[in-house]
């Protein structure tokens, strides 16, 4: 693969307007430009989600939005279905991107690697914000 390989960015969504802005914006902030977003909506949402899209859509990011998500994994293997990217990056609609994160997954990519696992970092106050926080990091390594 070389630099310019489409990246086909998959998140499959259930009312999540609020979140897909805040992972719009961090999109639009990504150094690495080449990639489509894939959008499966969830066939019961009932809030503004393909009035975001519209709004991204219209400030340069190019998502294709389909309305077929019956659960978490039949989603994000129709949004493979309808993808044109060689490498494929599945995203939950809550998460924020770093702006390098993209440019980072295409050279390792490059460099011979066939999967790659996006530590996730976690966020929040309370209990069990700290319980899923310290869950998150006894996956990391040392």
């Amino acid at each position: 693969m070389d630099k310019k390989s489409l990246v086909s960015v998959i998140i499959p969504t259930y009312n999540s307007a609020n979140n897909l802005k805040i992972m719009f914006i961090s999109l639009l902030d990504s150094n690495y430009k080449h990639f489509e977003v894939i959008i499966n909506d969830d066939l019961r949402t009932n809030d503004k989600t393909p009035e975001i899209i519209k709004e991204y859509k219209n400030k340069g990011l190019d998502i294709i939005f389909l309305k077929n998500n019956i659960s978490m994994a039949q989603a994000r293997k129709k949004g493979v279905e309808f993808s044109k990217g060689s490498i494929l990056l599945h995203l939950d609609s809550d998460m924020q991107v770093s702006s390098g994160l993209i440019g980072e997954c295409v050279s390792l990519i490059d460099k011979g690697y066939r999967a790659l696992v996006i530590p996730e970092e976690s966020y929040g106050k309370g209990f069990w914000a700290n319980c899923k926080w310290l869950e998150k990091k006894m996956f990391y390594r040392c």
